[in-house]
Order: structure tokens, then C-alpha cells, then sequence
């Protein structure tokens, strides 16, 4: 399980990074570049980007299972870990994981930290909620998001990262290396 985590949020970091790299940092400049390069291929592009920023995240927030099939996500790792036998030395670490797993699912829950991002999921990418279309531009055929959410998908998928170092030092007595951005 902590494989499958780690590999999800290995890629989440590169999208992140490649996102960031792409549409947010001198962004006139940029955008003016793409769109001079190829516009319809980098709003293709960007499209891409967030979606799969946006759903890899979701998926790593998922409930532990739905309808008896097991997630890859940290609420799986949560259940998981409150099941495991550990050694007793280790008792007091798989505790303080096992509050920080629980207060992240506190803070995905409506009204929490991270609310905002799973409105989105709710609103724009699980759903294809008709109220929110009709809040958009007639000709908008895909969804922006602010600086604020992007920013916010970025520090939980920090945070995300975190917990899953924690986890396996905790569990597996190794530690995990942050991947490093292209900058």
C-alpha cells in the first residue's frame, strides 16, 4: 500500500511541479508565449494538467473502500494501521501517525482545511454539476482555477508527502527522499 501511495504522489509532484513551471511562474510572459506558440495545444495541455493533478489527489483522499474494493489511499493506510500488530517500543510513532491520518480526513471533510478542493471534485470532476456550468462563460469549455486553489492542492500534496514519509519510518523503518522539482 505504501508503494502505490508513494508512486501516486511521486507523479502528483511532477505535475505539480511541471503546472507551476508552465502556467504560473512569470505568467504574462508566458502566456503570452504559449499562446503565440500554440495556444489550442497548451490550453489542451493545461486541461490535462489540472485534471490530473486534481484526481490524483481526490484518489489518494478516497474512503478506505467502496463497496468492498480497497483503495490505494491514506484513509486505507489509516484503517490498515490500526489493525497492525507493532512492536511496542514503536506504540507511541503509529499513534501520532494514526492523529495526523485522522486529522487529515478532518480536514478534507466539508468545512476543513481543504474543503475548497473538495468542492472541486464534488462540482466539477466526479460530477458534471449543470449549476456550476451555467456560473461559467457561455463559450468556457473547461474549468480555471484560482492561484489559491492550485496553491492549496500544492500544500496538501506537501502534507500528503509528510505522512507518507512518516509511514514509512514508522512502519518500515526507512525513510523516503522528497522528490526534487525541475527548478
Amino acid at each position: 500500500l505504501l508503494d502505490r501511495i508513494g508512486n501516486e504522489l511521486k507523479l502528483l509532484w511532477a505535475l505539480l511541479d511541471a503546472y507551476q513551471e508552465l502556467f504560473l511562474i512569470e505568467k504574462d510572459k508566458r502566456t503570452k508565449l504559449l499562446a503565440g506558440t500554440a495556444p489550442g495545444f497548451f490550453s489542451v495541455v493545461q486541461v490535462a494538467l489540472i485534471e490530473s493533478i486534481f484526481m490524483r489527489i481526490f484518489r489518494l483522499m478516497d474512503a478506505g473502500d467502496i463497496s468492498g474494493n480497497a483503495n490505494c489511499s491514506f484513509e486505507a493506510l489509516r484503517k490498515l494501521i490500526g489493525k497492525k500488530p507493532i512492536a511496542q517500543r514503536r506504540e507511541a510513532k503509529i499513534f501520532r501517525l494514526r492523529l495526523c491520518l485522522r486529522q487529515l480526513r478532518k480536514d478534507w471533510r466539508a468545512g476543513g482545511r481543504y474543503s475548497n478542493l473538495k468542492k472541486i471534485r464534488n462540482k466539477n470532476l466526479a460530477h458534471n454539476d449543470y449549476t456550476h456550468h451555467t456560473s461559467r462563460d457561455t463559450g468556457q469549455l473547461w474549468m480555471c482555477i484560482s492561484a489559491s486553489d492550485f496553491e492549496d492542492a500544492r500544500l496538501l500534496g506537501g502534507r500528503l508527502w509528510a505522512l507518507y514519509r512518516q509511514a514509512t519510518l514508522v512502519i518500515c523503518l526507512m525513510d523516503v527522499i522528497e522528490p526534487v522539482s525541475a527548478r
